[in-house]
């Protein structure tokens, strides 16, 4: 138990939700075909293909910079904790932002959910790490 609105759950709520918008469109972009050929609207035809790296990696910085809020919010107290999260979060942006640069589909489409996916499991590894110390 405890408050429904502690701000360690709405960080954590938050991690995730924006986790889940890249991962999301890194699928849609890995199996362009498909949803090309569905008729509901969808990010392919929303965005052009300039403009979708540039999309995705915007929300990568966010989860990474809200992966930051955990330690800034005292939501991990042990020092390795704290600097295991913020090296990943700078690993996760820096590995994005080169993958992108190139601009190579489909390629950096696995890379790149497989750097983000990495990054949503070492951080809860992390959160569940300071709370076992």
């Amino acid at each position: 138990g405890g408050d429904v609105y502690d701000h360690r759950i709405l960080i954590l709520g938050l991690f995730l939700f924006i986790w889940q918008m890249p991962h999301f469109w890194l699928i849609v972009l890995s199996r362009r075909d498909d949803y090309e050929k569905c008729e509901l609207p969808n990010f392919i035809r929303l965005f052009s293909d300039a403009q979708m790296p540039d999309i995705i990696f915007v929300w990568i910085c966010a989860i990474a910079v809200t992966g930051l809020l955990m330690p800034a919010l005292k939501m991990t107290t042990v020092l390795a904790v704290n600097i295991g999260m913020v090296l990943s979060a700078g690993w996760l942006m820096k590995n994005s932002l080169h993958l992108f640069a190139s601009r190579k589909y489909p390629p950096m489409l696995s890379k790149v959910a497989l750097k983000l996916n990495v990054y949503v499991l070492l951080v809860m590894l992390m959160l569940i790490i300071d709370k076992v110390l």
